[in-house]
């Protein structure tokens, strides 16, 4: 059951890991006591004391055993070269102490060669460990780093306030504050506003949805918990950060709001320029539909004088291309039926016999065609100017929500962390955890676990930490995990995280079949 326990259902308590040296103790030290209290010569069978098979088979097992935990160890499923030195493990210390008097036992009653070496493996191995146990204890000491506290342990501490805070308060919020100034600067200098502005849409959406599922995940998750485990004179700090919680949903949704109204107040003098209103002007000549290629638009072709253009009216999904063809014929039909408007009088001899009404006619005429495209330029400028303005009321929007955000993180790491360490125990922060992943549907988590994991400060060691405290609690998904941050991670940095969390990887397949699958 440890076995299976240590290579299927890795536990990622790095202080609880040294616990699993056990398979070396028990069978060496049970060797060792049946030596001492018995003796080979009470053997029985017609063996003879050099072949107790009792005293035998026990060694053999805490051999075997050993080989399996350091065969765990090379691949890292019990530590890693990056992985923190921790006091527990001094549990690796009398294990091997064990092993190795187990041995040498052996040796003297098996003389050889190869129960010599045995012996020897096993002596250097027990002392290199001690060793490097004696080296980093006195490291730490010399640091201070004796009785501290864990920090942020536990599935709950790490993921939560260990990673996701980080992610969001450090790495998100930052970069959307960034995106909305360079937008307002665009729009207010005219160049490049709308590309400034899809960039920082992009952004907006990233942390919106980081913002919106992990508050999400602490109402559903989090405030019930604490709200249950802790004593009245805590709930209050529950109740605040719930009631925070709620409104910055409300802000966050907002903002998203102007910055819609900001996209059409940009997309608006694109649409009323004098090349777009030549676009979209037709002579009164009848329209003939075009086939599209695509089943959810039906193209018609405006007949000009001069140049064609080409209009895609987008339809519902519903609708067929029967019925929009049959709605474009009889908007056709009714278009032909239309009489033509009545020719104005021409001037003759030099305009002097002309008719007065149709020369005045055809003088306001020409003077509207051409104070149109002044007055379309003064419109377009009107809206530019509107869009400069709400894009500076989005970016101070925007700088508010932020600072909001990041205050809300700051009061659940000084008031909500300690209550969570103080009255969760570890069976429930795993439940949290679970809940936490439960409230968010498993399409978002493919964009949300990449996007918190590339945007996390703190390199790898940061970001694996963050990966084990969420794997502590969810020890059934490592592959799922990993298929979701391979498919979205930058490739250098999948590939420092497989090699701190080699869990992402499936057990079974090969490292290079693995790869070509994702």
């Amino acid at each position: 059951m440890s076995t299976h326990k240590a290579i299927v259902l890795f536990d990622y308590d790095e202080g609880a890991r040294s616990l699993l040296a056990i398979w070396v103790a028990a069978p060496a030290v049970g060797a060792v006591a049946y030596v001492t209290n018995f003796g080979f010569a009470t053997s029985s069978g017609g063996f003879g004391a050099d072949n107790d098979l009792v005293f035998i088979c026990m060694h053999w097992l805490a051999v075997l055993m050993a080989l399996v935990l350091g065969l765990c160890f090379a691949r890292g499923h019990l530590g890693h070269a990056n992985t923190t030195f921790n006091m527990s493990y001094w549990g690796y210390g009398f294990p091997t102490t064990a092993l190795s008097m187990c041995c040498t036992i052996y040796y003297t009653l098996k003389p050889g060669e190869f129960s010599q070496a045995v012996a020897y493996a096993a002596l250097f191995t027990t002392s290199y460990i001690h060793v490097s146990l004696l080296l980093q204890t006195a490291a730490l000491l010399i640091r201070g780093g004796v009785f501290q506290p864990g920090g942020k342990w536990g599935p709950l501490l790490g993921y939560l306030y260990g990673g996701a805070h980080p992610a969001l308060a450090g790495g998100l919020l930052p970069r959307a504050v960034d995106g909305a100034r360079a937008a307002a600067v665009a729009a207010a200098a005219a160049a490049g506003g709308a590309a400034a502005l899809e960039a920082f849409r992009t952004t907006w959406a990233a942390v919106g949805l980081a913002a919106r599922e992990l508050l999400r995940q602490e109402a559903a998750a989090l405030y019930p918990a604490l709200a249950e485990a802790v004593g009245p004179e805590a709930a209050s700090a529950v109740e605040a950060a719930a009631a925070r919680a709620a409104g910055l949903q409300e802000r966050l949704e907002g903002v998203s709001s102007k910055l819609a109204a900001a996209e059409q107040q940009l997309l608006l003098p694109s649409l009323s320029s004098p090349a777009a209103a030549t676009t979209t002007t037709a002579t009164p000549t009848p329209a003939t539909p075009a086939a599209d290629t695509h089943h959810h638009h039906v193209s018609v072709m405006l007949a000009a004088p001069k140049s064609q253009a080409h209009t895609a009216i987008p339809r519902a999904p519903g609708s067929s291309v029967s019925s929009a063809s049959t709605a474009t014929s009889t908007a056709t039909a009714t278009t032909t039926a239309l009489p033509p408007p009545p020719a104005l009088a021409a001037p003759s001899n030099g305009g002097t016999d002309a008719d007065p009404l149709a020369t005045a006619t055809a003088a306001a005429a020409n003077g509207g065609q051409q104070k149109q495209p002044q007055q379309q330029g003064k419109d377009g400028g009107a809206a530019a100017t509107a869009a400069a303005e709400l894009l500076a009321a989005l970016c101070a929007d925007v700088e508010a929500v932020a600072a909001a955000v990041a205050d809300h993180v700051a009061e659940e790491g000084v008031h909500l962390a300690p209550l969570c360490r103080k009255y969760l125990p570890l069976k429930t922060s795993k439940h949290v955890v679970r809940q936490m992943w439960a409230a968010t549907p498993a399409a978002t988590w493919h964009t949300l676990l990449p996007l918190l994991v590339e945007s996390l400060p703190g390199g790898t060691a940061g970001r694996s930490a963050m990966l084990r405290a969420l794997l502590w609690a969810l020890d059934t998904r490592p592959a799922v995990l990993g298929l979701m941050l391979a498919r979205r991670l930058p490739p250098v940095q999948w590939r420092l995280l497989v090699g701190a969390v080699p869990q992402l990887l499936p057990r079974g397949a090969g490292v290079r079949v693995w790869q070509v699958y994702l």
